[in-house]
Order: structure tokens, then C-alpha cells, then sequence
């Protein structure tokens, strides 16, 4: 079960897509300069989707979010810790790197087991399976 934030600093940064059901997933500037899901594990990620947006049934509720539009996340170079959706089998004690899934990471034993150029967005605090939400410590640096 994932902790809540602790000691996160979030920004807001226009979205470059509506990131509807994106929660808890790590996001890239595009060339535009608007967040965007990361696409791969050499991706330069800027930080972690903070808000829950969902689309609403017809007629109720709020509106998709408009590209271009504000969206708030956590900033990766801020520490503390924070929440994230594994794209893999996460063991707690591995090292957190993005993956080939869309916004999500995957885990490593090691800095050894780190491919080259490979983002380390820090240490998971549990285990997940694929697709769930896990609580890590947000420690970014580049193998």
C-alpha cells in the first residue's frame, strides 16, 4: 500500500496531452516545452504526475483538461518521497529507472545492473506488481 507524499515539492507546467488517468506516472517536456509521458528509459524526465484527472461521464462534472492547460507534478529534483506506477515487478530496495512503458519505471538490483544512460529516479520503499502504484525515494541521478 503506498505512503502518502512526504516532504515533495510539486510545479505546474502546461500538459502537452490531456493525461487523463496518468496518475502517479512520470512525465518529459516535449519539443514544445508541455509535459508529456516518457516514452523510454534514456528519456530526461522532469517529474511525476501529482493530480488525478479523470474523464467525467457526460454532461457531468469537470471537463477533460485542454492541452495546454496547467498540471501539476512532483518535482524529481526536490527529494522527499514520493508515488510512482511500476511498468514491471518492483522488489522494495531496488533502484527505481524509467522504462519502455509509457510514464511507468521498472526496477534494477544495482547501478551494475543499470544500462548506460539510464535515468535512476531513486530507491522503491516496497514492492508492486505491474501496473500498480508503489511509494519510493526520489535519490535522480544517471547511470
Amino acid at each position: 500500500m503506498p505512503t502518502t507524499y512526504q516532504a515533495v515539492k510539486t510545479i505546474s507546467l502546461p500538459r502537452g496531452a490531456s493525461l487523463v488517468g496518468d496518475f502517479a506516472e512520470v512525465v518529459k517536456l516535449d519539443t514544445s516545452g508541455r509535459v508529456v509521458l516518457t516514452a523510454a528509459a534514456t528519456d530526461t524526465p522532469i517529474g511525476i504526475v501529482a493530480e488525478s484527472a479523470t474523464t467525467p461521464a457526460a454532461g457531468v462534472g469537470k471537463q477533460t483538461p485542454e492541452v495546454g492547460s496547467p498540471v501539476s507534478i512532483v518535482d524529481l529534483e526536490g527529494g522527499g518521497i514520493a508515488m510512482v506506477k511500476a511498468g514491471a515487478a518492483i522488489t522494495a530496495g531496488q533502484l527505481v529507472v524509467l522504462d519502455s512503458t509509457g510514464g511507468r519505471v521498472a526496477g534494477v538490483a544495482n547501478l551494475a545492473a543499470a544500462t548506460d544512460d539510464t535515468w535512476i529516479l531513486g530507491v522503491a520503499l516496497e514492492a508492486a506488481a505491474d501496473g500498480e502504484i508503489f511509494s519510493f525515494k526520489i535519490q535522480l541521478a544517471v547511470a
